[in-house]
């Protein structure tokens, strides 16, 4: 199983992402669980059984994952998985930036 950002538009003739990867189960239990633990985060522990995010809780969605983002930039060099973590997160980041909420009919996370 694995954790990951699904999008319904509004505009079937939108172009852009319907599906964002997040991580594994078990990566998203081992470092963005305690990780959201650590900075005190509300959504990103719903993710892990999925929950539908309404639209005007997007911005704090958007913002729980931009938190994530600047943790894990802020690790250790030395630690497991970071740069991968990394990667995921800045991407995350930048793909939810991108998007606009009021073209959004469904999002769901998990």
């Amino acid at each position: 199983m694995s954790v990951a950002v699904v999008i319904t538009f509004r505009n079937e003739d939108t172009t852009g992402p319907t599906y964002l990867p997040v991580a594994t189960e078990e990566i998203f239990a081992a470092y963005w669980l305690p990780a959201a633990a650590r900075l005190g985060l509300v959504w990103m522990p719903l993710f892990q059984s999925g929950t539908t995010v309404a639209i005007e809780d997007f911005a704090s969605v958007r913002a729980e994952f931009e938190q994530m983002r600047d943790h894990f930039a802020r690790a250790p060099e030395g630690a497991a998985m970071i740069e991968h973590l990394r990667d995921r997160s800045r991407w995350l980041s930048a793909e939810l930036a991108r998007l606009d909420p009021a073209n959004i009919r469904d999002l769901f996370i998990g």
